[in-house]
């Protein structure tokens, strides 16, 4: 009888490290996969926040060019990001990526030289003083959607 509890123990104690190396592999694998794709999402915005960090003066647009011109690429980063975050990050996430891509009461109106206005609209300067308002408002939810990419 006692060497069938020890035999029963043996392969419980077996059970339990077996879990405990299995949770432990796959939080390793899930935050390297964290690590990596958060690069990789910081780098897709890297060339946008050095036009929106410049010092020099810019005419009124190209806040708006910049992140029009990029912004299939910040979603595909996005989209690729989203899947490593942990679950209880995800709808802060989605809420700051739609603030930052946020749909304008202007939606679908004619704009001289563009077609028409789309979802990144509000970053539309006519002059100076919209422009810096335009690069301050887009640091701003550029900076709120990169901090959940900050490496654990």
């Amino acid at each position: 009888m006692n060497d069938i509890l020890i035999e029963y123990r043996a392969i419980l104690a077996t059970l339990c490290v077996s879990l405990i190396g299995a949770f432990v592999a796959v939080y390793i694998h899930r935050r390297n996969g964290f690590r990596l794709s958060s690069t990789e999402f910081i780098s897709a915005f890297v060339n946008e926040l050095a036009i929106l960090n410049s010092p020099l003066k810019q005419k009124p647009g190209t806040v708006y060019e910049a992140l029009l011109s990029a912004f299939d690429k910040h979603q595909r980063a996005t989209l690729a990001f989203e899947h490593f975050l942990p679950f209880y990050s995800k709808s802060g996430f989605n809420k700051a990526w739609d603030t930052y891509r946020k749909h304008s009461a202007n939606f679908g109106k004619e704009w001289p030289d563009h077609e028409k206005m789309n979802h990144l609209c509000e970053y539309l300067a006519t002059n100076d003083e919209e422009e810096r308002n335009a690069k301050d408002l887009a640091l701003q939810r550029l900076n709120k959607l990169l901090s959940y990419a900050n490496v654990r």
